[in-house]
C-alpha cells in the first residue's frame, strides 16, 4: 500500500509556507508529489511529514541514479545498497532532495 503523504491538509499548509519562504517552488512541490506516489515507503515518509527536517543522511556523488548512504541505519534501510564498505540510497524522493533542492 502506498501512503499519500500529501493528504493531510497540515501537511499541504506546510508546503505553502515552505513556497512562500522560497525554499521550495510549485513544480517541486509537484514533483515531490508525484514521486512519493510511486514509493512505498516503510519509514512513512518521516522525511516528507517533517518538512524534510528528518531526512537520512546521504551525499551526492554525481550520480544520476544513486547518493551515498552515510546514515546510520544504511545497513537495514530498504533503499540501501551495499558497494564495498559503503552504501549506495537509491531512494527516488531521498535522490531528487539532493539533486533538485540541495537537501
Amino acid at each position: 500500500m502506498v501512503v499519500e503523504p500529501w493528504s493531510d491538509k497540515s501537511l499541504n499548509s506546510h508546503w505553502v509556507d515552505q513556497i512562500t519562504k522560497g525554499n521550495m517552488t510549485q513544480q517541486n512541490n509537484s514533483s515531490i508529489e508525484k514521486l512519493a506516489a510511486t514509493v512505498q515507503c516503510p519509514k512513512d515518509f518521516i522525511c516528507y511529514r517533517s518538512g524534510f527536517e528528518m531526512l537520512c543522511k546521504a551525499e551526492d556523488i554525481g550520480s544520476r541514479t544513486y547518493l551515498k548512504c552515510i546514515d546510520i541505519e544504511a545497513q537495514t534501510c530498504v533503499f540501501s545498497l551495499a558497494s564495498g564498505d559503503s552504501y549506495l540510497c537509491k531512494c527516488p524522493l531521498r535522490i531528487y532532495l539532493a539533486k533538485e533542492i540541495n537537501r
